[in-house]
């Protein structure tokens, strides 16, 4: 939509603002020189490029140069929505572990069969319940392989907002194993909710999860699935406190993402 957005800005001689968040950087579609040239023209025309992550603005910059005027505006979330709600006191012999998101591979879902097994065979002690919320191309491969490998589990599909607020308030665990990211809004909504994140280290994914103590960044590399279940694991045993995850993730809130963009809009463009 910003190839055609900012041409017709340009012939209407009116300003033009885009914003980047992920894929429209790193997809590997950039093999097409078409497109290669046609992202490269709209950020060298649009008066304000956003990108979503510092290693996105980075990413981008390495890719095409830099923009006129280039900031970073994170996605924000919906606090009143994505929040700590009261939970039920659980057992200590029981733990839920999650991914939520596409089943493709940039998600790094063909790593979750091996990464739950993983998770499961270290702590045989504990009665795991692993939830997968999403659609997408692997899912029927992803669930065929936890069958086989006899991996209790729950796959939801997609959920709405609500739902997927309450699923994630059931969480002990959040697995991101993404072979790229740009943000990932579903760490900073799971932080939200107060379930930390085990992420690959890869993106934007240091900048939304902010600390090591909203969860764990995993180096990808030689060892990757041992060396992520065993960050799980470490969540597990070591709990995070809820209402202190929430206080991070709240100062994300669409107001605060928003008013930030419309004043560096205001003063770039001389809008009164």
């Amino acid at each position: 939509t910003g190839w055609g957005a900012c041409s017709a800005a340009v012939k209407m001689g009116i300003p033009h603002v885009q914003f980047f968040h992920g894929s429209d950087i790193h997809d590997m579609r950039f093999k097409n020189r078409g497109s290669y040239e046609k992202t490269r023209s709209l950020i060298e025309a649009s008066d304000i490029c956003f990108f979503v992550s510092g290693a996105l603005q980075s990413l981008s910059e390495s890719k095409f140069g830099k923009a006129c005027n280039s900031f970073i505006a994170p996605n924000g979330i919906d606090t009143e929505i994505f929040r700590v709600l009261p939970k039920k006191k659980q057992k200590k012999l029981k733990a839920t572990v999650g991914y939520i998101g596409r089943f493709e591979r940039i998600k790094g879902v063909d790593y979750l069969p091996a990464i739950l097994d993983m998770i499961r065979k270290a702590r045989s002690e504990i009665h795991f319940e692993f939830v997968l919320v999403g659609e997408g191309s692997l899912r029927k491969s992803v669930e065929e392989q936890l069958q086989f490998s006899k991996i209790n589990h729950v796959s939801t599909g997609f959920v709405d907002q609500k739902r997927l607020a309450v699923v994630m308030n059931g969480l002990d665990v959040l697995l991101v194993p993404s072979r790229n990211e740009g943000w990932g809004s579903v760490i900073l909504e799971s932080i939200a909710c107060g379930t930390p994140i085990v992420a690959t280290k890869v993106g934007g994914t240091a900048e939304a999860i902010g600390n090591s103590y909203n969860g764990i960044l995993v180096e990808p590399g030689d060892s990757f699935i041992e060396r992520f279940a065993q960050a799980a694991i470490e969540l597990l045993e070591n709990r995070r406190d809820p209402e202190l995850l929430a206080q991070y993730a709240n100062q994300f809130t669409w107001e605060n993402v928003v008013n930030r963009e419309i004043s560096i809009i205001r003063e770039v463009l001389k809008f009164d």
